[in-house]
């Protein structure tokens, strides 16, 4: 009995102990199921971009358990500015003279019209446009502070200017200073006869003179020669008892200087022997001095008579009159320099006659033979009439390749010295009169366009798809190589 008992208290022991041991290890297991698996996380996923400015959002989720999800913010980008094509154009008018340039650019260019008086008066402000385009602007007409801005605009910052049309050429202002150009004043083409008496007279040499009269005289022509335009036409005719074509009307081109070298050199060479009959030269002169002027419309035409001694045609100067007729018929201005005659009473008859049968549109001059080359100057400008700044003709840009529109106007400007430039030589030949000068200004560029490009000129000049083209080129050229403005490649915003 008490070994049963004290075996079944054993068993009851042990009993106790295997379940203690296997409720310690469920325990165990137990606090191992409660404790947390280390997440394993699943890529960032963008839900909201970050801008410029503004935070983004990005979340991600534990692919073991979906409701595991975290989510952070995303730092603004900021601005990424870049430079910009230059391509934006403020065109400053004083009364819509910008009509004609803006339709021709307007596709090209991105282009705001703006009136002189409503323009900005700071280079800042200037900075929002690459190129600055004036058109018939004068200095006296800009608003306080613009001259300067605009001068900085180019000098400092490196924008582009070009100036269309004259307008003042004053030189103590910050306008003028800029332009690529000095004013020359321009006037419209003459066609010159001169007519010399070769007679043996003129081999005299005169009280006070050192050289005879002819020698004077070759010295007066070749001054004329010099003083003459590109675009005049000139010949010469020496008579004694017969006249003597020496050079018949051609025109004075600049870019031919060796044929006005040529011209000058066979003036002087010129020499007196013989009698002096008026008649036949004035013939002569009458003829040649309506000679055609290539397809240049040439007004102004003249006969400058240079002899020093009365006629000795039979009949005298009557002998002439048919002819000096003919001369007022054709609407020629006639001048006559008569230099160191014998008899004061003769000298007077000849000029008066002279004058009287050609309409006395011209000059009539009795002087010493040393006074010759500012008798020719004189009357050279009595030809011209007033000095003028602009010239007012038609003729036709061209190149090798295209054909421009028509050019009513011009106004006179010259390259300033030292510095590169394109002139009408390379696009308006064969008249060598200035149509586009270009600089560099400091920084920037200023290109000058000496006509006007509206109202009639305008419509008639781009007409032509050409004068587009040029034009087009022309403002391409002088755009800075960078815009002021530069955008962010994000967002657009432009500074």
């Amino acid at each position: 009995m008490k070994k049963n008992l004290l075996l079944t208290m054993m068993l009851s022991i042990i009993l106790i102990v295997f379940v203690a041991l296997g409720l310690a290890a469920c325990a165990c297991e137990i606090g191992r199921k409660l404790q947390p698996a280390e997440p394993n996380w699943g890529q960032w996923v963008v839900n909201t971009n970050a801008t410029c400015l503004e935070y983004g959002e990005e979340t991600r989720i534990c692919q073991n358990d979906s409701s595991r999800i975290e989510t952070r913010p995303i730092n603004p980008l900021g601005h990424n500015f870049i430079n910009q094509e230059p391509n934006n154009i403020l065109i400053i008018q004083n009364n819509n003279e910008a009509q004609e340039l803006y339709n021709a650019i307007k596709d090209e260019f991105a282009v705001i019209v703006k009136n002189i008086e409503d323009v900005p008066t700071t280079t800042i402000a200037l900075k929002a446009w690459d190129k600055i385009i004036l058109m018939d602007i004068s200095y006296q007409g800009m608003p306080d502070g613009f001259a300067k801005a605009l001068y900085s605009f180019v000098y400092d910052y490196g924008g582009g200017v070009l100036t269309v049309g004259g307008g003042e050429y004053g030189a103590d202002n910050p306008f003028s200073q800029m332009k690529p150009f000095s004013p020359k004043a321009l006037f419209e083409p003459i066609a010159l006869m001169i007519v010399l008496d070769t007679s043996g007279s003129m081999n005299m040499i005169d009280a006070g003179a050192n050289q005879s009269r002819i020698a004077l005289a070759r010295q007066a022509i070749i001054q004329l020669i010099s003083e003459l335009n590109s675009w005049d036409y000139v010949g010469i005719i020496t008579f004694s008892h017969s006249p003597i074509l020496l050079e018949p009307l051609s025109i004075l081109e600049s870019a031919r200087q060796t044929d006005r070298d040529r011209l000058i050199r066979r003036v002087g060479v010129i020499t007196a022997a013989g009698s002096t009959n008026y008649a036949p030269a004035l013939r002569m002169a009458n003829q040649h001095v309506m000679a055609p002027t290539n397809s240049q419309i040439v007004y102004n035409r003249h006969i400058l008579f240079i002899t020093d001694g009365e006629p000795t045609d039979d009949g005298g100067l009557a002998a002439s009159y048919p002819y000096l007729d003919g001369i007022k018929e054709n609407g020629v201005m006639f001048s006559v320099i008569v230099i160191n005659c014998s008899s004061d009473v003769v000298a007077i008859d000849t000029v008066d006659g002279m004058m009287n049968r050609t309409g006395g549109h011209g000059i009539a001059l009795r002087l010493n033979s040393i006074d010759i080359t500012r008798g020719a100057i004189e009357a050279l400008n009595h030809i011209r009439g007033e000095a003028s700044a602009s010239l007012e003709i038609q003729f036709n840009l061209f190149s090798r390749y295209d054909s421009f529109g028509y050019i009513f106007w011009l106004y006179g400007g010259v390259s300033k010295a030292g510095i590169g430039f394109l002139t009408s030589e390379t696009i308006m030949y064969p008249y060598m009169i200035s149509f586009y000068i270009r600089w560099h200004f400091g920084q920037g560029q200023v290109g000058s366009l000496l006509t006007r490009l509206h109202d009639e000129w305008g419509y008639g000049f781009f007409s032509y798809v050409a004068s587009i083209n040029l034009i087009t080129n022309i403002i391409r050229g002088l755009m800075p190589e960078y815009s002021f403005r530069q955008a962010c490649a994000r967002c657009n915003l432009i500074k």
